[in-house]
């Protein structure tokens, strides 16, 4: 039966892809067993970030199933002067993956904080402030992410960060009371 499995590469690729789903829901009972763990803890913030990591630890294991069934086929494209291949598509997508789960992670960790730091403060924390820090941040991740995609596409990514500083600097002059009022109501 391996033999029939190997010779088809369609049929090699259909089974890659249902074996590595149905790891993917192996890894998941693994890790809610380690949640189960972890709320032996006193903190919660374990529990919080083991619940964030689990969907894309799965998704991992989907979208490698998904690489492995696609080796066996010559799947390439071309945009403008350049050929893309699958293991091209798959560093895109693993560094969205891994954008999005230091993305989530990262709420995790900012939500514990503002609640501990809430509890402590008794209110002084500026909520709207805090929400507005854990946003930038969260898309300053998905920058770094985007900025290491289109680097490995072969985008020069040097000068496009340049014209967006300057685009950044002349908005900024631009808007300058504008953006003077939302600090200072978000202050």
């Amino acid at each position: 039966m391996l033999e029939t499995l190997q010779q088809n590469p369609y049929v090699w690729a259909v089974f890659t892809i249902l074996f590595f789903f149905a790891l993917s829901y192996i890894v998941t009972i693994a890790i809610s067993f380690i949640g189960r763990a972890a709320k032996k803890t006193e903190s919660d913030v374990d529990d919080q970030i083991i619940k964030a990591i689990k969907l894309p630890i799965r998704y991992l294991a989907i979208l490698l199933g998904i690489f492995y069934a696609g080796k066996r086929f010559d799947w390439t494209f071309a945009i403008k002067d350049r050929e893309y291949g699958l293991p091209d598509v798959m560093f895109v997508l693993i560094a969205l993956l891994i954008g999005f789960t230091a993305s989530r992670i990262l709420k995790v960790l900012f939500v514990w904080y503002g609640e501990r730091g809430s509890d402590k403060d008794k209110g002084k924390m500026n909520q709207t402030m805090f929400i507005f820090v854990r946003k930038m941040i969260s898309v300053f991740v998905y920058a770094i992410a985007l900025v290491i995609i289109l680097g490995q596409l072969g985008i020069q990514v040097g000068p496009l960060l340049a014209g967006l500083g300057v685009a950044g600097l002349a908005i900024a002059l631009g808007l300058q009371s504008t953006l003077e009022n939302l600090f200072s109501a978000l202050f």
